[in-house]
C-alpha cells in the first residue's frame, strides 16, 4: 500500500514537472477602467509617484512596507522604490504625458527580473479610458509559467481595485 502512495506521489510531482516545461512563462496584465474627467486630470494622480499611495493598493495593510520617492516625482526618471518582508522593487518612469498616459519599468528584488508596464488615457465620449497593462517574463526554469499564472491572478486583482480607487479620487476632485 506504501509503495502505490509513493508511486503516486512520484507520477504527480513528474506531471506538475511535465506540464511546468510547457506552461508560458510571459504574462500580460491588462485592466481598464472608464473615468468622468479629462486625461490631464487623471495625469495629476498618475503621473506624480508621490501621489500613488492614494489610490494604489500596494502598500493597502502592509504596516511594514517601506516606500521612498524621488525628487523629482513625476517626468522620465522619476522612481518609486519600495521594501518589504517579500522583497524589494523599484519602478522607473520611462516616458510621460498629460494627454497619452505614462510608460515605466519595473524591477523586482535582488535578481532584479524587469517588467515593463503603462498607464495609458483615451479620450471618449464624457471621460477618459485608463488602460493599465503589465509585460513580464518569469524565466524560472520548470515553475516559471506556474508563477507567470500566479502573478496574472494576483496582480488583475491589484489593478483592478487600483483603477476604482482612481476613478472614485479623480471624479471626486472633478465633482468638488
Amino acid at each position: 500500500m506504501l509503495k502505490k502512495i509513493l508511486y503516486a506521489l512520484l507520477l504527480l510531482l513528474g506531471l506538475f514537472l511535465l506540464v511546468g516545461f510547457f506552461l508560458p512563462r510571459d504574462f500580460t496584465i491588462t485592466r481598464a477602467i472608464d473615468i468622468a474627467a479629462p486625461p490631464e486630470a487623471i495625469h495629476a494622480e498618475v503621473g506624480d509617484l508621490s501621489r500613488w499611495q492614494d489610490w494604489t493598493p500596494w502598500s493597502q495593510g502592509d504596516a511594514e512596507i517601506s516606500i521612498a520617492v524621488s525628487q523629482p516625482s513625476s517626468g522620465p526618471g522619476a522612481t518609486l522604490t519600495w521594501s518589504d518582508q517579500s522583497g524589494t522593487g523599484k519602478l522607473t518612469i520611462l516616458d510621460s504625458s498629460p494627454k497619452t498616459g505614462i510608460d515605466y519599468e519595473l524591477a523586482f528584488g535582488e535578481t532584479g527580473d524587469k517588467a515593463k508596464a503603462f498607464i495609458h488615457y483615451q479620450p471618449i465620449a464624457n471621460g477618459t479610458r485608463v488602460e493599465w497593462q503589465m509585460r513580464g517574463s518569469m524565466d524560472i526554469p520548470v515553475v516559471g509559467g506556474y508563477f507567470a499564472m500566479l502573478v496574472e491572478k494576483i496582480t488583475a486583482k491589484a489593478y483592478q481595485a487600483g483603477l476604482q480607487k482612481l476613478k472614485a479620487l479623480v471624479e471626486a476632485k472633478q465633482a468638488g
